[in-house]
C-alpha cells in the first residue's frame, strides 16, 4: 500500500489502505491502531481526487462521500483525532489556507509523530495547496502567470567568456 501510494497510484493506496484497517478492526489489539491507517487512506485519496477533479466543489463532496464509507465501516472513526486532522486539512486547502495547513500539521505532528510515509504524502499535499493558493491569489490580483514570472536569473543570461581571465597556462602552476 505504501508503495503505490509513493508511485503515485493513489486509488489503489487508499484502497489498500482501507483493506489493511479493516483487518485490524477485526483484532481487538490492533483496533485501535486502525485510524492511522484509515488517515493513511483519505490521504492517499485525496491526492487521487486532488488529480481527478478541477472543480472544488466536487473534491468536497467526494471527500466526504470517502470519509462517510469510512465511518460505515468504523463509527468510532469520526471522531477520532486523525478524522479531525483530516478534515482540518481539507478545509485548509478548500480554503485555501497554507498558515491552516502549517498549523493543523504542527499539531497533530505534536499528538502522533508523522512516519516517512505520510510526511511525503503530506509534502505532496502541501506542494498542491501551494498551487492552490498563488492560483487564488492571481485570481485575486488580477493576474496572470506569465505577468508573475519574474526572470530572477537575468543578470546572468548575459554571461559571456570574455569576462573572466582563463588565459592561465601550464607554465604558471610549476
Amino acid at each position: 500500500a505504501r508503495l503505490s501510494g509513493k508511485l503515485e497510484d493513489y486509488q489503489r493506496c487508499s484502497a489498500e489502505m482501507v483493506s489493511i484497517a479493516r483487518i485490524y478492526l477485526n483484532h481487538n489489539l490492533t483496533m485501535f491502531n486502525s485510524s492511522i491507517y484509515f488517515l493513511n487512506a483519505c490521504l492517499a485519496f485525496f491526492l487521487y481526487v486532488e488529480e481527478e477533479e478541477s472543480n472544488l466543489d466536487n473534491l468536497k463532496s467526494r471527500i466526504s462521500e470517502f470519509i462517510q464509507a469510512i465511518v460505515d465501516v468504523d463509527t468510532m472513526f469520526a471522531g477520532t483525532r486523525e478524522c479531525v486532522f483530516f478534515r482540518d486539512i481539507v478545509a485548509a486547502y478548500l480554503k485555501p489556507s497554507m498558515d491552516d495547513f502549517a498549523d493543523q500539521t504542527y499539531m497533530f505532528d505534536s499528538v502522533h509523530k508523522f512516519d516517512y510515509w505520510q510526511l511525503t504524502i503530506l509534502r505532496r499535499i502541501h506542494e498542491a495547496l501551494e498551487f492552490e493558493v498563488e492560483l487564488a491569489n492571481n485570481k485575486k490580483n488580477g493576474n496572470t502567470k506569465e505577468e508573475n514570472d519574474d526572470d530572477s536569473y537575468g543578470e546572468y543570461d548575459s554571461y559571456s567568456d570574455d569576462d573572466s581571465d582563463d588565459s592561465e597556462s601550464d607554465d604558471d602552476l610549476d
